[in-house]
């Protein structure tokens, strides 16, 4: 597959296989679990280890007027970080990773309310990848917190 980008957003949950995935000239090497998120009109490509290699994964193609139209575009924001891999423990493993199996469940079925519910699913698994991101985002300002504090303190003993 060559370079491309498209005008929505991807969220891209990995599930076997071995292939890296190129994404704005950053490579990632994909585990079992983990989760890409793609901005529109980012370059990114798919990196198999060898020509034949094939690898399972679940790609959502998420609109961008409709991601804006919800809370003002709240949901948004796991996009707008420059984090882009989410590499999941066990805890955010066993809540993240159901909603994208009823996801798919939901939204194949023919059942009476279906989509309605799929895109309550969406909903709960966009507010989870919210929160992941906000999580690390605030882990990450702590460690710069710390770092720069023991930086001080080592510049001050001299």
């Amino acid at each position: 597959m060559e370079v491309h980008f498209h005008n929505f957003y991807e969220v891209f949950l990995f599930l076997d296989g071995d292939v890296d995935y190129w994404v704005e000239g950053s490579v990632y090497h994909l585990k079992s679990g983990d989760i890409l998120l793609i901005n529109p009109t980012e370059l990114h490509k798919p990196l198999p280890k060898e020509e034949t290699n094939t690898y399972e994964r679940i790609v959502l193609w998420i609109d961008k007027a409709y991601l804006a139209s919800i809370e003002n575009g709240m949901l948004e924001k796991c996009f707008e970080e420059d984090k882009k891999l989410y590499r999941l423990n066990s805890s955010e493993r066993s809540e993240i990773l159901p909603l994208f199996d009823r996801l798919v469940s939901e939204y194949h079925k023919e059942d009476f309310g279906a989509k309605p519910c799929a895109y309550g699913i969406l909903l709960q698994l966009l507010t989870q990848l919210n929160r992941l991101s906000i999580s690390r985002a605030e882990a990450s300002s702590e460690k710069y917190i710390t770092s720069t504090f023991i930086s001080d303190v080592l510049a001050y003993i001299g």
